[in-house]
């Protein structure tokens, strides 16, 4: 068989060699990805490395557009044998995958689905290798908006995790580190390890300098904006609405497959926020907040912000994560200014009085209010500012 390889090889060419190595990794990776068009532009054997494939791109079959357009890799180099006689016989087991400058397309369809759902590949159960990814780029879209992660470097190393039992590679895991400058993400660290037979995970990481932007909200899961109020259309406006920069670190674990079960832990900060919105008397600057989050909830240790000459500070807590959480607020206003610009927000029953009324001046604001199972409280406390 070696023998009739290489004579079959010869009779080839060398000039053609290329031609022949591209259109061979084209059809196996056609085999493992079935849902796609694969195509590689051109391919080289680098002796003593691999196959060096220039120009490969993986687009959605019967699906036009950007969506289509899955992922492009300017360059990826296969670590494999350089034998012609392997080649030949199709015996090309890979040491590991060296991606430079892949373009990653994510985009939620109209049918809810996301367009890299159709990369998922056929097959399984060889060995893991060894991956490194430089100077990527993740661009994710939901309808008009999108978000555009760049020089994001990846490195999957399946030598340095231990398994769970022994050295069953269906137990083995993968440890993983993720670095990236975004252009809205600011700098992003992920480190952990994952296992990829069943989607497992366990990462901690940290994200700082986030820019609170419109493309920001591309990323929030539907499930979160549902929890949003929904009031005056509040929710829809959100995006336009508030600004600032926050900073996060995170550890989770669980699998993708069960993200119900999925345990975190979350301590973000907010800085220099702002908040200009119709149902507010008026606009929120110099905004900054610390939270812890889990499944549990959310606390606020404290937050700050100033509107005009009015200072406001206080803490809060949710327990939970729906609308019929449980939560508290302590909020403290100093020099808040009364007069027309809160009926628009008062409720209607309160605004009836207060435009018979029609107070004008500065108070001083002590505000308590706790909401538990079957339990409702609301404590005030107001004086006129500079009185004790």
């Amino acid at each position: 068989l070696t023998v009739a390889a290489l004579i079959a090889l010869a009779a080839i060419g060398l000039e053609r060699l290329d031609d022949e190595v591209a259109k061979r990794v084209e059809m196996r990776l056609a085999e493992m990805f079935p849902a796609v068009d694969v195509v590689v532009d051109e391919a080289e054997l680098i002796e003593g490395q691999g196959i060096l494939v220039r120009g490969l791109s993986f687009v959605a079959k019967q699906h036009g557009g950007e969506a289509g357009r899955l992922v492009e890799v300017d360059e990826v180099l296969l670590s494999c044998s350089t034998r012609l006689a392997d080649l030949a016989a199709g015996q090309l087991p890979l040491r590991g995958l060296h991606l430079r400058r892949p373009l990653v397309r994510a985009e939620l369809l109209e049918d809810g689905t996301w367009n890299l759902a159709r990369l998922r590949p056929q097959g399984g159960g060889g060995d893991i290798v060894p991956v490194v990814i430089e100077d990527a780029a993740l661009v994710i879209a939901r309808g008009s908006e999108q978000i555009a992660l760049r020089d994001l470097e990846f490195r999957f190393d399946p030598a340095a995790a231990a398994t769970d039992q022994g050295d069953d590679a269906i137990n083995r895991w993968v440890t993983v580190h993720v670095a990236t400058a975004a252009d809205e993400l600011g700098q992003l660290q992920v480190s952990g390890r994952v296992r990829p037979t069943d989607l497992a995970f366990d990462v901690e990481g940290t994200v700082t300098a986030v820019a609170v932007s419109k493309q920001l909200w591309t990323l929030i899961p539907d499930a979160w904006r549902a929890m949003l109020p929904q009031q005056s259309g509040l929710s829809g406006e959100l995006s336009e609405a508030i600004r600032g920069e926050i900073g996060v670190a995170f550890r989770a674990a669980g699998s993708l497959h069960a993200p119900e079960q999925i345990q975190f832990t979350a301590d973000g900060s907010l800085r220099d926020g702002q908040i200009e919105h119709a149902s507010l008397p008026f606009p929120l600057t110099e905004i900054a907040a610390k939270l812890n989050l889990d499944r549990r909830g959310v606390v606020c240790e404290s937050f700050s912000a100033r509107g005009g000459a009015t200072t406001i500070r206080g803490h809060a807590r949710l327990n939970g994560w729906d609308a019929a959480a449980d939560f508290e607020l302590l909020m403290e206003a100093e020099r808040l200014h009364v007069g027309r610009h809160w009926e628009p927000v008062l409720p209607e029953e309160v605004a009836i009085h207060y435009r018979k009324l029609l107070p004008a001046g500065d108070v001083d604001l002590r505000a308590h209010l706790v909401e538990f199972t079957g339990i409702n409280g609301f404590d005030r406390g107001l004086r006129p500012h500079g009185h004790e």
